[in-house]
């Protein structure tokens, strides 16, 4: 295993390089396939893109081997172990206060001490107030594709596209029926509901991809069913299998879904 260690500012260049690479370029590896990467790889770069990929990965089963990549040689690799914790927003604090203790590069200091912040900001559950308009929880997809990292894709494209949403606030992963009817307790002007998206087989034909994501809307946390959005698109130019293809079309029509339940949600209102 390799034992270079960057110095501060070539680490922060190293670093931003690295989070400006495409994600597609990692993404489809499985947790346990970036897990072995980021503890057994013999190339500091590889073990820091697994890291951050972990980070992205969505899944809980990302924490244990992102503490274990707290104990990396490389000071880089720490720092991109820190980074993913904190956009994993799991867990992890305990093992990032414990090598928050020991660790002596400032750079990487900086970043478990966020990551921590970011964490238990995430378990400690969004802030709800006037303004808020629309709670949401986003269940994982169901995921007929065949491809493991598409759920965790499309899960974070509609995350993302419902943040932007004025007044939207999206519910922490793992927020049970008891933490949701506390937090929604004193809000009655808050209307609330569930996505839970189905992501179909990828179609090739026609030298084009076609993909289809279902959304059905519940309402929140009683999970009465109210309705459903169903969007399709097409990719001309892609006559045979292509993964980044495919997570790109996802994310956009997992987008396209997002946008028109927030029109339905506006004619409810």
């Amino acid at each position: 295993m390799s034992t270079r260690r960057c110095s501060r500012p070539l680490l922060l260049l190293f670093l931003l390089a690295v989070l400006a690479l495409p994600a597609t370029s990692w993404a489809a590896d499985s947790v346990a396939k970036l897990a072995t990467t980021l503890l057994r790889s013999d190339d500091f770069r590889l073990r820091t893109q697994a890291a951050l990929a972990l980070g992205a990965s969505g899944s809980a089963k990302a924490v244990k081997p992102l503490c274990k990549g707290l104990d990396d040689t490389n000071d880089a690799v720490r720092a991109a172990v820190a980074a993913g914790l904190g956009k994993l927003q799991r867990g992890g604090v305990d093992c990032m206060k414990k090598r928050l203790k020991k660790e002596k590069s400032r750079n990487v200091k900086k970043m478990l001490s966020k990551a921590i912040r970011l964490v238990k900001e995430a378990a400690a559950g969004p802030r709800l107030g006037r303004s808020t308009k629309v709670y949401v929880a986003i269940a994982p997809p169901r995921n007929k594709t065949g491809r493991s990292d598409l759920a965790s894709v499309v899960r974070a494209a509609m995350v993302s596209a419902m943040s932007r949403q004025r007044g939207y606030v999206v519910a922490p992963v793992g927020e049970t029926p008891q933490q949701a009817k506390k937090r929604l307790r004193k809000h009655h002007h808050i209307d609330a509901y569930l996505l839970a998206a189905t992501l179909h087989p990828p179609k090739y034909g026609g030298n084009q991809l076609s993909v289809r994501i279902e959304v059905e809307l519940f309402g929140y946390p009683d999970k009465n069913l109210q309705g459903s959005v169903g969007r399709s698109s097409t990719m001309p130019g892609v006559g045979s299998k292509n993964k980044d293809k495919e997570s790109e079309l996802f994310t956009a029509v997992a987008k396209a879904a997002v946008a028109e339940f927030v029109k339905l949600a506006a004619q409810v209102n």
